[in-house]
């Protein structure tokens, strides 16, 4: 018959799972944190506002169940 795991071996197992799993979410958060900050900074630096306008029209379906979406263009700001 198969041997039964000792107590020990779960109990390192799972100290090693908890170990390793704080680590690794350690490390996503703080690759998240330079990655916001990274992208902070340059949005910072060549804008000058953070206000848009955004028009959205959806036309009536046609019958055929296709839809189209245009945007039209209106009062385009250049980018800096």
């Amino acid at each position: 018959m198969v041997e039964d795991i000792s107590n020990r071996t779960i109990l390192i197992l799972v100290t090693l799972t908890i170990i390793v799993s704080t680590l690794g979410t350690l490390t996503v958060m703080d690759s998240v944190h330079k990655y916001n900050a990274a992208s902070a900074a340059e949005n910072h630096e060549g804008s000058s506002s953070g206000v848009g306008k955004i028009s959205l029209y959806i036309p009536k379906p046609a019958p055929s169940g296709e839809v189209i979406l245009k945007i039209p263009p209106q009062n385009e700001v250049p980018v800096k």
